[in-house]
């Protein structure tokens, strides 16, 4: 019995190494134009005087793209970033939305495939104060245009499905200064 084992082994062996040499590269990428929807989440870091009001927070986005060559992507984005006050003001809660447009270069047509992207848009804050004597909330909003670039990874884990991880620098054009951060990024994108 137990040579029959050794024998099914290395025949299962023999076979998939004698496979995987007739293969032809696999294209986990079409050819014609497509469209592709991601979602995804991370963290960006505040730097220079924007990091002297905010910790690291929370970052979640959603994309939708047009793929008009397999090496090039136009993509429109929202992004929710939940920032943390470094001390609390008043209860307050603020946000940065985020509405931008870009493009993005790849690499190749391969299971794992790098890029660059850059993108622009408006970067809206919205801040709620609560009234200490009231209680009643205060909605205040400020849009402001930016600019983003950044350099990622993606691994498609079947043809049509992938996950990204990438990281990007972002400045925000505000008024005597700007709000610069840092991201990092992990998502899951699928074409239709």
């Amino acid at each position: 019995m137990r040579k029959l084992h050794i024998i099914l082994i290395l025949t299962a062996f023999i076979m998939s190494y004698s496979y995987s040499q007739d293969k032809v590269k696999k294209s986990y990428i079409p050819l014609k134009p497509f469209w592709s929807s991601s979602a995804g989440g991370g963290v960006i870091i505040p730097t220079g005087n924007f990091s002297s009001i905010y910790k690291p927070s929370l970052n979640l986005g959603l994309e939708l793209a047009y793929n008009p060559k397999p090496l090039l992507t136009i993509f429109f984005d929202l992004g929710y970033d939940i920032l943390n006050l470094k001390q609390s003001l008043n209860g307050s809660t603020p946000a940065i939305i985020e509405l931008s447009a870009g493009a993005r270069l790849y690499t190749g047509r391969n299971r794992l495939r790098f890029f660059a992207e850059g993108s622009f848009g408006d970067y809206i804050y919205r801040y709620t104060l609560y009234n200490g004597v009231l209680g009643a909330p205060s909605s205040y909003s400020n849009g402001n245009l930016g600019l983003k670039g950044g350099v990622g990874a993606e691994w498609s884990f079947s043809t049509g499905t992938s996950f990204y991880l990438k990281t990007d620098y972002t400045t925000i054009f505000t008024s005597g200064n700007k709000s610069n951060f840092y991201g990092v990024y992990i998502g899951l994108r699928t074409l239709f």
